[in-house]
Order: structure tokens, then C-alpha cells, then sequence
């Protein structure tokens, strides 16, 4: 019919068609995160093993269009941890980036005297942890351990 339709409009009227919802407001993963974290919503949910966080960075990967996993199985150390997520295209530098969440309680007892002197100090030593726990993948993937440090429930 000589019609010339974007790769959006596509997108748009197909997603119409189907009756799914093609237009979504964006929401910012760092206003979430915040609301999550200052609200005490769903902290109780993040403090085990940062599910919800893990979810909210994985679909705004994709959302910028980065084909990316959970839990990747082919990323599992030889104690059978592996990190939370992976993009599956190269990142930065040629190497695809790999993510591991951690949430740290700012009065635990192990980290009040470093928390009693220095903001955001829990979250700094837990995403060295997380980062020395991850140093192998440094050859073939870019790291980011996502620490976040909470006041308890």
C-alpha cells in the first residue's frame, strides 16, 4: 500500500492489536529503589537476597533494549554462586556486564562503628565484598556489584 512505518510505530500497532500496553511512563530505577528503601515497603521482600531489586534492574535492561539474564548458569563459580544478572552483549571495553545485589543494615553490629563516622559506609564494604567475591569475572565481564544500605525494617 506504499505505506513507510518505523520500527516504532510497528511496535506500537502490534502491541495494540494484541491488547497489550504499548506506551509506559518510565520509571526511574533510582526513585524506586529510594521508595523502596525510605518507605520500608517490601524491605522485609529486598533484605534476603535483593529479588525485588534484581527485578527492577533486569527489566530496566531491557527496557533500554539490552538483551540480559538472571541468575546466568553460565557464570557459576566453584561454590555454586553466581551473580544476579548478565547482559549478553558487550557493556563496555568489548565485555558484556554482570551484576550482583547486596543489602546491608547500617546498625548491624558489624558495621555501626565504620556507620557511626561515614555515610553509606556499610553499602561501600559490602559492594568491596561483593566485588572481591567476583574478581574472576574481571577478564571476560564488567562488574557491578549493587549495594544498598538500608536502616533495618
Amino acid at each position: 500500500m506504499g505505506l513507510n512505518l518505523s520500527d516504532e510505530a510497528v511496535r506500537v500497532a502490534v502491541a495494540h492489536r494484541l491488547g497489550c500496553r504499548a506506551c509506559e511512563p518510565h520509571v526511574s530505577v533510582e526513585r524506586t529503589l529510594m521508595h523502596v528503601v525510605c518507605t520500608g515497603k517490601l524491605v522485609a521482600e529486598v533484605h534476603p537476597d535483593g529479588n525485588v531489586i534484581n527485578d527492577i534492574l533486569w527489566r530496566s535492561t531491557k527496557r533500554a533494549q539490552l538483551p540480559a539474564v538472571k541468575e546466568p548458569i553460565s557464570l557459576v563459580r566453584q561454590d555454586d554462586k553466581r551473580p544476579d544478572g548478565a547482559t549478553l552483549l558487550p557493556w563496555a571495553r568489548g565485555k558484556p556486564s554482570a551484576w550482583d545485589i547486596t543489602v546491608s543494615d547500617t546498625y548491624a553490629d558489624s558495621h555501626l562503628h565504620d556507620t557511626a563516622y561515614r555515610p553509606g559506609a556499610a553499602a561501600d564494604k559490602a559492594a568491596a565484598n561483593k566485588s572481591s567475591k567476583y574478581c574472576d569475572l574481571a577478564g571476560t565481564y564488567v562488574f557491578f556489584p549493587v549495594a544498598i544500605e538500608t536502616a533495618g525494617t
